[in-house]
């Protein structure tokens, strides 16, 4: 009996991990096929996996509805795939997703949304959704403007490379802005000087 269980273990064991050594190749051929733009190839290689609940796959066919032309490029199937995808915490998807609403591209403009996904992602350390929440306190959007707030994210962002942020943050302290002001105290021993 122990023989007969053991094989059967075996055998269990060793079409896992064929399973998982097909879905990383096909993984792969959907990513090469991705960079170089066939899209409609990608998307036969990865939507099994996706449908499988493989997140960064989610993703991916998420960018392929995104980015594709003409009739294969569909918003609103972006969100659905990048909403199962940050539902299990993929930061990009989480970004994405962020995107869409905040744009009202293939679902409802809805900033309060966008901020959530930003904020879901930033946690994480993705640098694009800091930038993202910048830009939100920047320009007062789902949340109050506070320049002091934006330029916590950006130089977070902007400690990751994050271009963009970088020159975010040089914009703002060149302007003065973005900064922790301290309260002027008087001090007597300066007010000869008026």
């Amino acid at each position: 009996m122990r023989g007969r269980t053991g094989n059967i273990l075996i055998g269990m064991l060793m079409f896992l991990l064929a399973s998982v050594g097909h879905a990383a190749t096909t993984f792969e051929q959907g990513w090469r096929a991705y960079q170089q733009q066939d899209y409609s190839r990608a998307l036969a290689l990865w939507l099994p996996l996706a449908q499988e609940g493989h997140a960064q796959t989610q993703n991916n066919v998420g960018m392929v509805y995104l980015r594709s032309r003409d009739k294969g490029r569909d918003y609103a199937k972006a969100a659905q795939w990048f909403r199962r995808a940050a539902a299990q915490g993929n930061p990009h998807a989480q970004t994405s997703l962020g995107s869409l609403y905040a744009q009202g591209l293939g679902v409802e403009r809805d900033y309060f949304r966008a901020f959530e996904w930003f904020y879901e992602a930033a946690r994480q350390g993705y640098p694009q959704a800091q930038y993202n929440l910048g830009q939100m306190y920047l320009e007062g959007l789902a949340v109050s403007a506070d320049d002091v707030k934006a330029m916590q994210w950006y130089r977070r962002a902007a400690s990751q490379g994050h271009g963009q942020a970088r020159d975010a943050v040089k914009a703002l302290l060149e302007h003065g802005r973005g900064i922790k002001r301290l309260p002027y105290a008087k001090d007597s021993r300066w007010s000869k000087f008026g």
